[in-house]
């Protein structure tokens, strides 16, 4: 028997003894709310934590000034403030450190006021930012704080994230070793910013298609299909849209048309919505009818709505899942319209759809009309001559 700890499982090993550190930052100046926020923290660690290897750290600053500072210096993965920090003044100083929070740095905000309703637009925009009342139980904010890091916000796109982990490893393995192969004259000049950034986002996206031990690749999660609000100005090729009428349809007019604004008209093809189309219902229903009834219907009945949503149903019909109000539908290639500039404008743009995926939907669009198919040949006379058919026996 072999004795020896692989690396991984010692990476198991030490996962189970080692603490989880949340670094939490309170912004408050009365120390009466302080003590209470310790308590419950004190509290937290001693029973939940302890049982989870989870531990909330502290970092406590009662001024704006010395919350700026610790601000800059320090990291975090989530902070409690106090909108009023000083009583010799009207001005709500927390507000301001969470507009810089918003600007600057990358972990959620609690807001424990008196006084809510003064970041209300902020809580209706940002999900990163609970709004709670002195009143509310500090045990709950705490679970909420605690809800949030186990997501794995900070640690994936936080100041010392996974993303900033690649960054380092692509300044120091890429940049660092090839940049002075680029053109001089580009590194000469401000336009090497732009390219620099598309070019670290390349490898960015080449490392996090990628198991983090380069073995295989990775499935995205549907919701990485959508992009919302959509980032160019002007509608676009992949461009998601609905009518008055809550009638979806996609952009497939081709990208270097619509970028530089030569098309009269504009290509649209309608999504039907999943819940619409009788072929999948159908197969849905189906598939609950057959779900008590043994593995293989079961397995049977899943294929068949597998075969919709991995767009091997029917060569007219291109998934799309479902994203907030878009409830998942399937693009008919079939059902193609042509609309002005001005009937366009009339349209809501819901997302656009992600390069990766709006490309295969561009090959698909132009496979589907590029058919010619050929005259049926004698199955008959085919059988025969790969069967053997006429041999005697």
């Amino acid at each position: 028997m072999n004795d020896a700890i692989s690396n991984q499982q010692l990476g198991t090993i030490e996962s189970e003894y080692t603490t989880n550190n949340i670094n939490l930052l309170i912004i408050e100046d009365d120390d009466g709310q302080i003590e209470q926020i310790q308590d419950a923290v004190r509290d937290f660690n001693r029973k939940e934590g302890e049982a989870e290897n989870i531990k909330i750290d502290l970092r406590i600053v009662k001024t704006y000034n010395d919350a700026v500072l610790t601000l800059l210096k320090e990291n975090f993965d989530a902070a409690i403030i106090d909108l009023k920090l000083s009583s010799t003044t009207d001005k709500d100083e927390g507000v301001d450190l969470i507009d810089i929070i918003i600007d600057k740095l990358r972990f959620p905000i609690f807001v424990r006021s008196g006084f809510p309703e003064k970041v209300e637009s902020i809580n209706a925009e940002h999900y990163f930012v609970k709004v709670f009342k002195k009143t509310d139980k500090l045990d709950d904010i705490v679970a909420e704080i605690v809800k949030f890091y186990k997501k794995g916000i900070t640690s994936t796109i936080g100041t010392k994230g996974k993303v900033e982990k690649y960054l380092n490893k692509i300044f120091w393995e890429r940049l660092s070793k090839n940049i002075s192969f680029w053109d001089k004259d580009l590194l000469d000049n401000n336009r090497h910013e732009v390219s620099l950034v598309r070019y670290c986002l390349t490898l960015l996206q080449e490392h996090l298609e990628i198991a983090e031990n380069g073995d295989g690749f990775l499935d995205y999660h549907p919701f990485e299909v959508f992009i919302k609000p959509p980032i160019k100005n002007n509608p676009f090729f992949g461009d998601v849209l609905f009518d008055s009428n809550n009638n979806y349809y996609i952009i497939l007019s081709p990208s270097c048309d619509m970028a530089q604004e030569k098309y009269e008209k504009v290509t649209l093809v309608e999504i039907e919505l999943l819940a619409e189309i009788k072929a999948f219902t159908e197969r849905q229903q189906n598939f609950y009818k057959e779900k008590n009834k043994g593995k293989d219907k079961v397995e049977k009945a899943k294929k068949q709505v597998l075969a919709f949503l991995t767009n091997n149903h029917s060569a007219k019909y291109h998934f799309l899942p479902s994203y907030q109000e878009f409830s998942g539908g399937l693009i008919n290639f079939q059902k193609v319209h042509s609309k002005t500039k001005e009937e366009l404008a009339e349209m809501t743009r819901f997302a656009s759809v992600s390069g990766k995926f709006s490309k295969d939907i561009s090959a698909r669009f132009s496979n589907y009309f590029a058919r010619q198919g050929q005259p049926n040949l004698d199955i008959d006379v085919l059988l025969k001559s790969v069967l053997d058919l006429n041999q005697d026996k």
